[in-house]
């Protein structure tokens, strides 16, 4: 068995239940402080032209973008929530 099948079993066999709480309170922390900060990143003073630009690169409606609701690419959104 390969490193990449080893760890992909350990994932799939590993439930909620068996994550440390300290793991789990931390995990929290960072989540809320991600979706914090770019919630507060999406009110910048340059937020909305960088959505507005970032749709004239391409097509598509895979992801949105924070705070504004527009429909991007998935790279493009990822590059405006970031």
């Amino acid at each position: 068995m390969d490193a990449v099948n080893a760890f992909a079993g350990h994932v799939t066999n590993t439930s909620f239940e068996d994550l440390p709480a300290a793991a789990v309170a931390a995990a929290k922390v960072f989540i809320l402080d991600t979706l914090g900060v770019g919630l507060a990143g999406s009110a910048g003073p340059k937020a909305t032209d960088l959505a507005s630009l970032s749709a004239s690169w391409g097509g598509g409606a895979e992801a949105r973008v924070w705070g504004n609701g527009k429909a991007l690419p998935a790279p493009a959104a990822a590059m405006c929530n970031a």
